[in-house]
């Protein structure tokens, strides 16, 4: 043990321990649904506090095992030997400074609290009964209650990441052992890293656009992975398209394709039916690619955000899917158009940021359909040419309408007017040619029962969606919405 007080402050590990390094995407995947149900700097208070399993499976250990650790030290350090210590030391205190170390005395568990209340100066005098100068040599049973005390007061201050920088690496690893040294400093390096290189917003409310780009790309990926675990291809459709956009996939040639020859597939298909040169080409060695269907959409996410979404944990499911839309239609089609909304008593746009902080409503009452069918068509209104969609994701019924004076009205169950305004607004996205589809995120046998009169009236289509499944089973459809209806 180091003699002297410790003033250290903490920059990371000093090379002694092997780190685990995690790199940002790694812990932006592994904690990327909590970041949708919390504040960013509130999950990442929360990991240093609580540690973390690293993907390899090492245990990282945070404030609160270290502050455990540091607690069972205490609780082993011999009475007898404090005590006889204390007749050594108390002398060269001053009378605060002795009344302090008794309190230390009377409960070592207790001792970084009792150091909290404590003024520096005191504190400084206790911490220099091991100096040079001081009574008790470096390794002392009161000694090293002192510096205990000290930890624990340290890692008692650590609240916040920045925090981190008060504690002392080379004391954790003298009082504690290497290996919890090692451990919480590659856990302290890594929410560092997280938000040094800007995955977090400045107000730590938030990610950053970049860190929900790659969150919402990881959804992506991992739902196109299940998807392609299913079926012989990413997206499912039911022709052919004859747009201009190539596809991957190649194909014998059949009559009526478009004559896109894959050249190098044409000449290896003969050379299989006919080794040996000159290659001799035949009509049955054609090969062509895939064409994909090249119709733009225009999609309107609309979700619902009242109080039985986020109760149910409905809301994470739906916000995973808008942020693996976006990553969809930025990466994959880029020229189609999406927009997020939310309801409960009413509609409103959102970004796909504030789609990720989306909280469901706590104090506002109803979930208001109809505003959200009559948002969606506005948003849609100028996506001329395009194919129109407005997919929306729910659980209820329309407990909340909007009259004709722009008055919100809540009925529990829905009242008559409700369910005439609802279904209004959605024969008017018939007409519109907008096709409405609702994923239904219940069983529940009356709103199933609504849910299915509200496409019938569109002209739509019901998808009964398990809030598990709704990112594969809303992807596996996005496809077929580029066909022409």
């Amino acid at each position: 043990m180091t003699a002297g007080p410790y003033r250290h402050r903490y920059r990371g590990w000093d090379g002694a321990q092997a780190l685990t390094a995690i790199h940002p995407d790694d812990l932006l995947a592994q904690l990327g649904e909590r970041f949708l149900e919390q504040e960013a700097g509130q999950v990442l208070d929360d990991v240093l506090h609580r540690g973390l399993t690293a993907g390899d499976g090492q245990r990282l250990a945070g404030v609160d095992e270290l502050r455990g650790a540091t607690r069972k030290q205490l609780q082993a350090i011999d009475p007898n030997a404090l005590e006889r210590s204390h007749a050594a030391a108390a002398e060269s205190l001053s009378d605060d400074a002795g009344s302090l170390l008794k309190e230390l005395l009377a409960s070592p568990s207790q001792a970084g609290r009792t150091l909290a209340g404590a003024r520096p100066g005191l504190r400084q005098e206790l911490e220099e009964l091991a100096g040079p100068a001081g009574p008790l040599q470096p390794g002392d049973s009161l000694a090293t209650l002192v510096e205990l005390a000290e930890l624990d007061h340290a890692l008692r201050r650590a609240r916040r990441v920045a925090d981190v920088a008060e504690v002392s690496g080379e004391q954790i690893a003298a009082l504690l052992g290497p290996e919890l040294a090692g451990q919480f400093a590659s856990l302290a390096a890594a929410l560092g890293e997280f938000e040094a290189q800007g995955y977090v917003d400045p107000t730590r409310a938030g990610l950053s656009t970049q860190a929900l780009r790659r969150l919402g790309l990881g959804l992506l990926q991992g739902a196109l992975s299940e998807i392609e675990s299913r079926l012989a291809g990413d997206h499912p459709a039911s022709r052919a398209g004859t747009g201009h956009e190539r596809a991957d996939v190649t194909r014998s040639y059949r009559f009526g394709d478009p004559f896109d020859l894959d050249l190098s597939g044409t000449v290896l298909q003969a050379v299989r039916r006919a080794p040996g040169t000159p290659v001799r080409l035949s009509p049955r060695d054609m090969t062509i690619f895939e064409r994909e269907e090249t119709g733009r959409v225009a999609l309107a996410l609309a979700i619902d955000r009242s109080r039985s979404m986020g109760e149910r944990g409905y809301l994470l499911a739906a916000k995973r899917l808008g942020l693996a839309l976006t990553a969809l239609v930025h990466t994959r089609y880029p020229r189609d158009q999406l927009d997020l909304l939310a309801f409960s008593h009413e509609a409103e746009p959102v970004t796909a940021a504030e789609l990720a902080r989306l909280e469901w409503e706590r104090y506002a009452v109803g979930t208001n359909i109809h505003d959200a069918l009559v948002a969606g068509r506005r948003k849609l209104a100028a996506a001329s040419g395009l194919q129109r969609t407005l997919l929306l994701i729910t659980d209820g019924e329309p407990t909340a309408y909007r009259d004709a004076a722009g008055i919100v009205h809540y009925s529990e169950p829905p009242a008559p007017e409700a369910l005439a305004v609802t279904y209004a607004a959605a024969r008017r996205l018939q007409r519109d040619g907008i096709l409405l589809i609702v994923a239904l995120l219940t069983a529940a046998q009356q709103t199933v029962a609504f849910a299915g009169e509200l496409v019938r009236q569109a002209g739509g289509r019901l998808v009964s969606a398990d809030p598990d499944d709704l990112n594969v089973a809303m992807l596996m459809g996005y496809r077929s919405l580029r066909l022409p209806r």
